[in-house]
């Protein structure tokens, strides 16, 4: 798979092919794919760690864009939809690949980092929430703020991610988790 789907000089996987057989350089986040929820990149082998580790810093040096609270994770490069809005997904998705690494890392600075942009990640999510509280799929760029809420994989993408950091030994991740539901319920219209 390495020797024909990965791009080592730009550190990349190739999306796919096109239907004349001719390959797709289009970076998209969905490569995140082989290290959760596919698990294809064993993340304690030295070479497919690197790959992951690779795969992560190009999806997250170059398909960031601005939002309230920092930048979410575009879909893919050229996205256009909703006015080419990333991804509360995608964004999620980075999270819980950062917190795969740190749980299987014995070096406890790497360790760390991958914890804190994780979390920096968690939080750009919460900042895009509906008025509701509600995760969105998309954070769109035109019309409104957020698309499709509340959203089934973005739920479970942040609760699989809060879930991690406690057994990473985060403990101020779930009280942290449960402040900023209490506030997103203070934002709710009263029935």
């Amino acid at each position: 798979m390495v020797s024909h789907f990965w791009l080592a000089d730009r550190k990349r996987w190739l999306r796919g092919a096109s239907p004349e057989g001719q390959p797709i350089h289009t970076l998209d986040s969905s490569a995140m794919g082989l290290i959760e929820p596919w698990g294809v990149l064993n993340l304690r082998n030295p070479q497919a760690r690197q790959l992951a580790v690779d795969t992560l810093e190009t999806i997250d040096h170059e398909l960031r864009s601005p939002v309230k609270g920092g930048s979410a994770i575009l879909r893919f490069q050229g996205e256009s939809y909703m006015g080419g809005g990333p991804g509360c997904v995608n964004t999620l998705w980075l999270a819980l690949c950062r917190l795969q690494l740190a749980a299987t890392t014995s070096d406890p600075d790497e360790r760390q980092g991958h914890i804190n942009r994780a979390k920096s990640d968690l939080r750009i999510a919460l900042a895009n929430t509906s008025p509701t509280g509600q995760l969105p799929e998309l954070i769109p760029k035109i019309h409104c703020d957020y698309w499709a809420a509340p959203h089934g994989w973005a739920c479970s993408l942040l609760i699989e991610a809060v879930l991690t950091l406690s057994t990473l030994g985060d403990s101020a991740a779930a009280t942290t988790f449960d402040a900023e539901r209490a506030r997103v319920r203070r934002r709710a219209p009263s029935r």
